[in-house]
């Protein structure tokens, strides 16, 4: 991962209270966010997919926080048309 990439996480934890959650740990957490049918109102995390969709929704552009976390949920979603 870039020290931008890095810098756009943090920065997504700090502004929207969402917790990164590297897909690769083998911890024994509660894995909520790995639930497809759970509801973006309820998710407290996202993963390196999601932050990669997020990404993505931009298209090349300069990478925007969002205000809240529906409108980062709805970002993620719209990068996911890309692939």
């Amino acid at each position: 991962m870039t020290k931008e990439e890095i810098e756009i996480i943090t920065q997504i934890e700090q502004k929207l209270g969402l917790q990164f959650q590297n897909e690769m740990t083998s911890e024994n957490l509660c894995f909520a966010h790995q639930n497809e049918e759970l509801q973006n109102e309820f998710k407290l995390s996202f993963t390196i997919s999601d932050f990669r969709f997020f990404i993505q929704s931009f298209s090349g552009k300069t990478v925007k926080i969002p205000i809240d976390t529906a409108s980062f949920w709805k970002l993620v979603e719209k990068g996911k048309k890309f692939i």
